[in-house]
């Protein structure tokens, strides 16, 4: 089984209530929310709602989809989109996205009781969607999910794409992410990275990569992510996936041809709200 969810907390640190902000009539989540539900490779797709004011407009927006025969919902996801209370303080995503898988397998255990077969939770994959990619292409976490199920001594994986502007290379908003020559990840960074001597001449090759902030992880790698402190380049870099990274997880990359904006901060709101107006979202 494959379980997606997406965290979303209001109080965000560079830009607060973001998830709820207004585009086009609805809020930010809405929009990320509508687009994964149309991944094929999701089971279950869940909002790991971190507050109450994240809860109650996400089970808004859910029920009146429901309502809408017309939304092409991926056939088995009709039934299982919701939303999970995780209000606990918690110092990232991914610990809101352990918290709800471990009440899932938890919940599963006892529905399971006295029948002959549990579910083995270490077959699972379990994605971590950002809830502020407004453009996200559900096909791009169908080829996460993939990439990590073609790659058996990869702990986790995510995405990436040909990085096209100077400006992004520079911008310490814009994750950067080294690949070895099997597509693994060597390192992430907010800083330009891998230096170039000629750096038109790197992006008109599309040898430099941004990050996608997607990931896929087997089960026990996530629960060894959580049980973990954080590591010193985590620190540093403000970029929770080191952590992993330091202790020897191998990072599978899927490379994809994608431009989206993430919102992280009012700079990056502005331009969403550009790309809505000209009818790119």
């Amino acid at each position: 089984m494959t379980i997606g969810v997406i965290p979303a907390r209001y109080a965000s640190t560079r830009l607060p209530g973001k998830m709820l902000l207004d585009l086009g009539g609805k809020p930010l989540l809405w929009h990320t929310w509508s687009r994964a539900c149309c991944a094929q490779r999701l089971d279950r797709l869940i909002i790991a709602a971190g507050d109450e004011q994240i809860a109650k407009a996400a089970e808004n927006f859910i029920w009146e989809r429901r309502l809408q025969s017309a939304f092409l919902f991926n056939e088995h996801l009709s039934s299982c989109a919701e939303v999970v209370e995780v209000f606990d303080d918690l110092p990232s995503g991914s610990d809101r996205v352990w918290k709800v898988a471990n009440r899932l397998q938890i919940a599963n255990c006892k529905l399971q009781i006295g029948k002959s077969e549990i579910r083995n939770p270490k077959s699972e994959i379990i994605v971590n969607i950002q809830g502020d990619e407004p453009q996200l292409d559900p096909a791009i976490i169908d080829m996460v999910v993939d990439r990590l199920l073609s790659d058996p001594e990869a702990g986790a994986a995510t995405a990436a794409s040909p990085l096209k502007s100077e400006q992004d290379y520079l911008s310490p908003s814009c994750v950067k992410v080294v690949l070895d020559s099997q597509e693994r990840a060597l390192y992430f960074s907010r800083s330009p990275v891998p230096h170039c001597s000629n750096l038109q001449s790197a992006i008109c090759n599309l040898q430099l990569f941004r990050h996608i902030g997607i990931y896929a992880y087997r089960w026990e790698i996530l629960e060894q992510f959580v049980g973990l402190p954080p590591s010193p380049l985590e620190k540093l870099e403000k970029l929770e996936q080191l952590r992993l990274m330091e202790v020897g997880v191998k990072f599978a990359v899927a490379v994809v041809d994608y431009e989206g904006v993430a919102v992280d901060t009012e700079e990056d709101w502005g331009r969403v709200r550009q790309l809505f107006k000209g009818g790119e979202i």
